[in-house]
């Protein structure tokens, strides 16, 4: 288990509603990405992070929404793993989810499948591309 906060579907729905966020779909569902996660090294200047792999945290609690039938439970992690004992480290966590069938995504490559394929009826693909992803456990 973790040792990390998880936040649930209900949760994630509680914190859209006292935002007043709209009520996210699979049609009117635009991700954001986070652009100033870095890699830090020992004696080097940072390194971006591709943004695809930093979905904002808001954009994260919305997809939640959208695939509210797979069960998903968010947490924050690094992007990606580097290799054990490895001096390299990010700049902070990005948002994660684990899924009813036992899948784990980071919450960015799942949304990304929207920033091609936006909008009615497109967001139909986007949704059924994410799902198929997440079949594959």
């Amino acid at each position: 288990m973790r040792e990390t906060n998880e936040v649930t579907l209900e949760k994630a729905k509680e914190i859209l509603e006292r935002f007043g966020a709209e009520t996210p779909t699979a049609t009117n569902f635009m991700p954001e990405f986070m652009d100033d996660v870095e890699v830090l090294g020992p004696g080097a200047p940072p390194v971006p992070v591709n943004p695809n792999y930093c979905l904002s945290i808001v954009s994260a609690l919305r997809l939640m929404v959208v695939l509210e039938d797979l069960g998903p439970v968010a947490y924050l992690d690094p992007p990606q793993v580097f290799a054990s004992g490895s001096p390299f480290q990010y700049s902070r966590e990005v948002p994660w989810m684990t899924f009813n069938n036992g899948a784990v995504r980071n919450a960015g490559l799942l949304a990304i499948y929207w920033n091609t394929y936006h909008g009615d009826p497109s967001g139909k693909y986007a949704d059924a591309n994410a799902r198929a992803d997440i079949a594959w456990g």
